[in-house]
């Protein structure tokens, strides 16, 4: 009984991992940010001395 050997299986390049293009990427979904509000501004309080001067 001749032992032969088992047969090699052809030594496959590793596979690159599957991965999509960046550009195919959809850019996350992020919400416009408002900016905060800023305080009423209150009326022009006048000043006494340009009150009495008008």
């Amino acid at each position: 009984m001749s032992t032969e050997p088992e047969t090699p299986k052809p030594i496959e390049p590793p596979q690159p991992p599957v991965t999509t293009p960046p550009q195919e990427i959809p850019p996350p979904v992020v919400p416009p940010v408002t900016p905060p509000m800023p305080p009423p501004v209150p009326p022009p309080v006048p000043q006494p001395s340009t009150r009495y001067l008008n």
